[in-house]
């Protein structure tokens, strides 16, 4: 029988009863919810438990992603509680909505993402485990992280997204704000490391906001949606060949090695294509709109 243990909605413990001489009774979780009720208010009047560092330091980042845009006073919570902030910051977000905390708690989850992470500090907020990850360098997570994180991410059906990198303590909320939509289009658009970067799916928000006021479809450049009907019709893969054309920059020697053809087998399928579209891929225009267009279908039909 699990009860967690709650000081200002805060869950800061977990009480775990086992059978031993006897098997529970229905009357017997009612009590144990009392006694965590009890510890709860006991914990809440210890001075310890209340003022500690790390829930002082929790108390601080909440306010700021609240909305707390004093400079003087984040100046003068820094100095009372010796926090370092460091040049490069990052905010880490993992959507919990649907954490099922059967069997772990969120505290238990945070704490190994913290093991996980270099020089971070992280809290409970909304639906999230936020992670304020401070770097000297330009580098949000190392390899190593990376891989920590994806398979913990895999391994426990969560996703996550990262802001890009600020220099401010006060533009926190702006980065959360990043940071959770990139989570969303993470699930959303079905990212197989489950774990996606703002700065990579920007133009995927920016499309989203856009589809508020208009049906993407009309943004949609001809030519491709022409080769996509092709393919159908004569069961080839000329659209991905494009596609994998345009990301490696017209360069035939990267095509070749993603899509593991021969040389003249790419030159021959790129004539093919632009023989089916009559598009000029010189022009740099046409091929943005080209790889819009991928951008936009990849979003509408995931």
């Amino acid at each position: 029988m699990i009860n967690h243990i709650f000081v200002d909605q805060k869950v800061i413990g977990t009480m775990i009863v086992v059978e031993s001489e006897k098997p529970f009774r229905e009357t017997d979780s009612p009590i144990v919810g009392m006694i965590a009720k009890v510890l709860a208010l006991e914990m809440k009047k210890n001075s310890f438990i209340l003022y500690s560092k790390a829930l002082a330091e929790e108390h601080f980042f909440k306010d700021l992603l609240d909305g707390m845009h004093d400079k003087g006073l984040v100046s003068e919570k820094l100095k009372t509680q010796h926090l370092v902030i460091k040049d490069n910051l990052y905010l880490l977000t993992i959507d919990i909505s649907e954490f099922d905390r059967t069997y772990k708690t969120l505290q238990y989850f945070r704490e190994l993402l913290d093991k996980m992470i270099f020089d971070c500090k992280s809290i409970l907020y909304n639906d999230y485990i936020v992670i304020i990850i401070m770097h000297d360098n330009d580098i949000a997570l190392s390899e190593a992280e990376l891989e920590r994180l994806t398979a913990f991410f895999k391994e426990n059906n969560l996703y996550g997204g990262i802001s890009r990198c600020f220099h401010d303590i006060l533009d926190i909320r702006v980065h959360f704000d990043q940071a959770v939509t990139a989570a969303a289009l993470s699930r959303r658009l079905k990212n197989e490391n489950r774990l996606s970067f703002y700065k990579d799916v920007s133009v995927y928000h920016l499309l989203d906001l856009a589809a508020q006021k208009i049906d993407l479809k009309q943004l949609c450049h001809e030519s491709l949606v022409k080769l996509i009907e092709y393919d159908r019709r004569n069961n080839t893969s000329y659209t991905q060949n494009l596609y994998q054309y345009l990301i490696h920059e017209r360069n035939l020697a990267h095509t070749t090695l993603a899509l593991h053809v021969h040389r003249n087998t790419l030159v021959y399928r790129i004539n093919k294509i632009i023989e089916i579209i009559q598009v000029d891929l010189e022009d740099s225009d046409v091929r943005f709109q080209l790889l819009l267009t991928y951008k936009i279908l990849d979003l509408l039909y995931h």
